[in-house]
């Protein structure tokens, strides 16, 4: 009898054990559960904190990109001339035209008295000349800038039909101080080879950009 009360003991006693073990470990699993929950939410968390960086930075950057550009337009000055009508219209063969009446002079580049541009300051121009021949008269002019009478633009035309107006431009760079002007170099007459009325002989330039 005394043994097999002994026996019960030992038993129920085993049984309370293993209960409290199997608690021990269901508790531990579900904290396990709990920790890699956690582990997944932080590595999320530092992935969007990564995303977030990385936009700030390109938001910095196109920033940085737009101050840039408008920094660059500040920096460009206002450069820009128009003059029309010629001071003579014969024998113009191997001289430089001259547009004496001012449209507009922004920069002071343009002497209307000498026919020459100089740049006031270095970058890229564009430059254009429109001129009215003649009837069955023919003409050749350059626009030439000051680096050994380099041309950058060229007019060559004989009229037929009539009254009309033709155009030519160039684009170069000029260091600040260089020179451009309208050079004839033939002509079909000494004579009378251009129409001056109605203000269509004009020579004009502009600073795209320095």
């Amino acid at each position: 009898m005394f043994l097999l009360i002994l026996f019960c003991g030992l038993s129920f006693c085993s049984g309370v054990q293993n209960a409290k073990v199997q608690r021990e470990t269901s508790g531990n699993s579900f904290l396990w559960i709990i920790a890699k929950q956690l582990a997944r939410l932080e590595d999320k968390v530092q992935d969007i904190q990564k995303q977030y960086n990385s936009k700030d930075k390109e938001i910095e950057t196109i920033k940085e990109i737009l101050q840039s550009k408008k920094f660059d337009a500040v920096k460009t000055p206002t450069v820009v001339f128009k003059a029309r009508d010629l001071r003579t219209d014969v024998n113009l063969i191997g001289k430089r035209l001259v547009f004496p009446n001012m449209i507009v002079n922004h920069g002071s580049g343009y002497n209307r008295r000498t026919g020459v541009f100089t740049a006031p300051v270095s970058g890229v121009y564009l430059f254009s000349l429109q001129l009215c021949p003649e009837p069955k008269a023919s003409i050749h002019m350059h626009i030439k800038v000051r680096k050994s009478g380099h041309v950058i633009g060229d007019l060559n035309f004989k009229n037929q039909i009539g009254r009309q107006c033709v155009s030519a431009n160039g684009v170069d760079f000029l260091s600040r101080g260089e020179q451009a002007w309208i050079y004839c170099t033939s002509a079909s007459s000494s004579g009378d080879v251009i129409t001056i009325a109605d203000h269509g002989n004009s020579f004009s330039g502009v600073l795209l950009h320095t």
